[in-house]
């Protein structure tokens, strides 16, 4: 009869004396993230209480990220993340209370690296130049005129005179002139000599 009571007493202490502990978080311990995670959650063997317990996710720099307070659904902690600033290895820290007043402690971490982004190809010198430099217009090709925009900037040349065909037109003139002149005298001197001329007498 002892040995049956001592029994029954020691199968009824033992749940009693097992404790809350982690069983599972999301994201995994030393789990390496391409896209940062918007909460961390932690799964216990048994509910747990919200009085007297914490919660916190660190960064690199041991900066929080969470955002806001962790909710408490039964087994289950969630706590809400800020956007994560930068890559490298955060930490999970949690001190939770069991519903028999014990706490449960621990750390764990993961590591977010985020997939590195496209490099855009480089442009070599000649390709920058020819990108930047300003618009020229087309290539003049000998025998065409000459836009108004070179006409405008070409320095004004001086056409030269020719002095051939101006000093034979001058020699023309002056010999049209000289001649004219010589034939009015003569003119003028024939009417001169027929008024000076005595009348012829008749002859009988």
């Amino acid at each position: 009869m002892v040995g049956a009571a001592l029994g029954v007493v020691a199968l009824g202490a033992g749940p009693a004396l097992a404790h809350a502990r982690l069983i599972g978080s999301d994201p995994k311990q030393g789990a390496t993230l391409r896209t940062p995670p918007q909460r961390v959650v932690l799964t216990f063997s048994e509910p747990v209480s919200r009085d007297s317990s914490l919660l916190t996710v660190s960064e690199p720099g041991r900066r929080s990220v969470t955002a806001g307070a962790p909710t408490f659904d039964g087994a289950v902690v969630t706590q809400p993340l800020q956007a994560l600033p930068a890559a490298g290895r955060y930490t999970i820290a949690y001190l939770i209370r069991s519903l028999d007043g014990h706490r449960i402690s621990g750390r764990r971490t993961f590591t977010y690296a985020p997939a590195a982004s496209p490099v855009a190809p480089a442009t070599s010198p000649a390709t920058s130049a020819a990108t930047t430099a300003p618009a020229t217009g087309p290539a003049a090709t000998p025998g065409d005129p000459p836009t108004s925009a070179a006409a405008a900037s070409a320095p004004a040349q001086a056409v030269p005179v020719s002095t051939t065909s101006g000093g034979t037109s001058g020699l023309v003139t002056w010999g049209i002139a000289g001649l004219g002149a010589v034939l009015v005298a003569g003119l003028v001197a024939l009417a001169w000599l027929s008024r000076r001329r005595p009348p012829r007498a008749d002859q009988t």
